[in-house]
């Protein structure tokens, strides 16, 4: 048993130190997606990307922090996990969504991954890694790619 154990551990150890643990730049710890909705205005991009957010997000309403169709800005916060070897770190980011004519700009920046006893991981502390980086950014690359197919889709209740 002791064998196995120890096997084990070395394991976890070894995959977790796959990761890399290279410091990000502070200027480098965001992503930024720019979108083209040809021959679509400002106004209705701004109105989709809000219904997205309410579709995507369990509450839209605890998510969003401003919105300000005058200026086309939408700011949020998000939350999400990613895998380190065996444990699920939840993570927390800002998305701000940037709007005019034919176009919309998604920042995610402000990225904190949170420690602690599993179950109880509540102590934030800010992304620095790159390995934690890249887990995050390719789930947020495919939610953006989920908001960018979302917003050039005709959904059916447009054209009831």
């Amino acid at each position: 048993m002791k064998k196995f154990f120890l096997l084990l551990v070395m394991v976890v150890f070894a995959l977790y130190g796959c990761m890399s643990y290279e410091v990000v730049k502070p200027e480098e710890r965001k992503m930024v997606k720019i979108f083209e909705f040809q021959g679509m205005k400002k106004g209705l991009i701004f109105d989709k990307t809000l219904d997205w957010m309410a579709k995507t997000f369990v509450s839209s309403k605890s998510v969003i922090e401003v919105k300000d169709k005058k200026r086309g800005k939408i700011i949020g916060n998000g939350r999400g996990t990613y895998s380190e070897t065996i444990i699920m770190r939840p993570y927390s980011y800002t998305v701000t969504i940037d709007i005019k004519d034919n176009k919309a700009r998604m920042t995610f920046e402000n990225f904190v991954a949170y420690y602690g006893d599993p179950g109880n991981m509540t102590e934030p502390h800010p992304v620095e890694y790159k390995g934690q980086l890249d887990l995050i950014k390719e789930q947020l690359n495919n939610l953006a790619e989920n908001y960018s197919n979302y917003l050039k889709s005709k959904k059916s209740s447009e054209e009831w």
